[in-house]
């Protein structure tokens, strides 16, 4: 209605998820984003994130593959990594152990409104 050129861009389900590329398949997508073209790139807004502003992604959206159907084409996209807002912080600490694994850590900080929802979706995973 705004006149601003968009387009919806499907996301597969769960965070970095990779999307089977050679026939993506309407089954691998649960989430849909839209892309606003802003000058040269695109800005990513997800309608339906609680506290989401312009141009921010909340974490499980960020670094995974979506399918961006274009008026003509479609094509895959990599979505941004994960950028903190102003008193959020995430840091990754990886542990590679000599048989080949490795252990991943991550610590996020929150602060206000935005801290009291995450706490809430932390307190639900194993």
């Amino acid at each position: 209605e705004a006149g601003i050129a968009s387009n919806p861009v499907l996301l597969r389900g769960g965070y970095g998820n990779r999307l089977t590329t050679d026939q993506p398949m309407l089954t691998q997508f649960d989430h849909c984003l839209v892309a606003a073209r802003s000058g040269d790139h695109d800005v990513y807004l997800d309608p339906v994130a609680e506290a989401a502003e312009g141009d921010w992604l909340p974490l499980n959206d960020t670094n995974t593959q979506g399918l961006k159907i274009g008026d003509t084409k479609a094509e895959i996209v990599t979505l941004p990594p994960y950028q903190p807002r102003a008193g959020d912080s995430v840091h990754v600490d990886t542990q590679l152990h000599p048989d080949g694994t490795a252990t991943i850590t991550a610590h996020y900080e929150f602060t206000g409104a935005y801290a009291t929802y995450f706490k809430s979706i932390f307190s639900l995973m194993p």
